[in-house]
């Protein structure tokens, strides 16, 4: 049951806030201003956040505790240590991301504009784009494999060959997903995409 709760609050809301994010910050591949006119915040944009964050943060806990819990089975040992691993960089890359992109203040002359101009700045930066793409990589990955692995967890699917088309639509998903932010990590970093 803990293994099932803890795979739904990682893959759905995951899941959904990475293509929320990828459709809300694609404006800036086309236009700045287009970007920023959609940027504008609000505060139902910070309680969305805080929502997914906290939701991420129980996740993480519940992944804590299944690792001192559960046995340590051979044949599961080595894809929980590897979620384990990746769900830590994401951990660090949230802790990274999120207050620079906050930082640029919230006062009266304050805007998306700013923000814009953080992350532009940022990811110009070898050292800043040197931590978005393993971040970035982390956050895709996790997600990938969790969705993957929830094909056995949930009981998506029953037989061995549902399984593997599982899993291997899962890996499309998540590199369909890295290779998008990759595109707006690129536009930020060298003023153009990759593809």
């Amino acid at each position: 049951m803990l293994a099932r709760v803890q795979t739904l609050l990682g893959v759905i809301p995951l899941g959904l806030y990475l293509a929320w994010h990828v459709v809300d910050q694609w404006p800036a591949t086309v236009d700045r201003e287009l970007w920023v006119d959609r940027a504008e915040p609000g505060l139902h944009a910070g309680v969305f956040t805080a929502l997914v964050l906290a939701t991420f943060a129980l996740h993480a806990v519940l992944g804590v505790l299944r690792m001192w819990h559960e046995p340590r089975r051979a044949e599961g040992w080595g894809p929980r240590v590897l979620q384990t691993t990746t769900g830590l960089l994401v951990v660090a890359f949230l802790c990274y991301h999120v207050p620079q992109m906050w930082s640029p203040g919230t006062g009266p002359h304050t805007s998306a504009r700013d923000v814009y101009a953080k992350l532009w700045q940022c990811a110009g930066r070898p050292r800043d784009l040197a931590i978005y793409l393993v971040g970035i990589s982390a956050v895709c990955f996790h997600f990938g494999h969790g969705l993957s692995r929830a094909a056995v967890t949930l009981r998506l699917a029953a037989t061995p060959r549902g399984v593997m088309f599982w899993r291997f639509g899962a890996g499309l998903l998540g590199t369909g997903l890295w290779l998008a932010m990759l595109q707006l990590l690129a536009h930020f970093a060298l003023g153009r995409g990759l593809f």
